[in-house]
């Protein structure tokens, strides 16, 4: 398991973006020393550098996340996709999935009371280069999809300090009719942030 330490490395190689909160991936860091940019709507890094948990409860305002239901970046379809997943709100996935319209999301109530906890251990932006051949390709990335590595753990009665067993999922985002949206989602346990999925020996589904 990778171990998330206090600072995060930005990396960079053309049009490849690989954000990642742990030791460099793919070697070297972009020009000039840059750093991990925050998502543009919640305002905070896209990685959890800190590799502190947030949480996601059972209401938006039981939720740390400032932009579940939205798909402006694809953070907030991360964020969708596993609120969606935890409060099993049909209607907030079919959002987090590209097949409705944000602007038409009612209330949901839930009465679950389980609560969740995530941290987002990295983020990659396929370049057109970056694409693995067709006939190794079997998530069908396409060039400009942004891949999410997540790790979560069970937070319903206290905050976690530690990923459950075998929770670790990637959210694979595409823009779409709406905005952004997942591609693939939780279920997901490859690594589809990691530089090795370049190769043909690690792309199975």
């Amino acid at each position: 398991m990778m171990k998330i330490p206090s600072s995060a490395t930005f990396l960079a190689s053309a049009a490849v973006v690989l954000l990642c909160a742990g030791a460099a991936r793919a070697g070297g860091a972009a020009p000039g020393g840059a750093s991990a940019a925050p998502d543009k709507i919640s305002g905070r890094p896209m990685v959890d550098v800190n590799g502190r948990f947030r949480i996601i409860g059972q209401t938006d305002t039981q939720s740390e996340s400032t932009c579940i239901g939205r798909v402006d970046t694809p953070l907030c379809v991360a964020e969708t996709a596993v609120a969606a997943t935890e409060r099993q709100d049909m209607q907030l996935q079919d959002i987090a999935y590209g097949k409705a319209d944000p602007k038409t999301r009612k209330p949901f109530t839930s009465d679950i009371g389980s609560k969740v906890g995530y941290r987002i251990v990295s983020v990659r932006r396929f370049a057109p280069y970056d694409v693995p051949a067709e006939r190794f390709n079997v998530f069908g990335i396409k060039a400009g999809d942004v891949a999410i590595y997540i790790e979560t753990c069970n937070a319903t009665y206290k905050r976690c300090t530690q990923p459950s067993l075998n929770s670790n999922i990637s959210v694979l985002a595409r823009k779409g009719k709406y905005g952004w949206y997942a591609v693939s989602g939780l279920g997901r346990p490859q690594d589809l942030t990691n530089p090795l999925y370049n190769s043909s020996q690690y792309w199975r589904k």
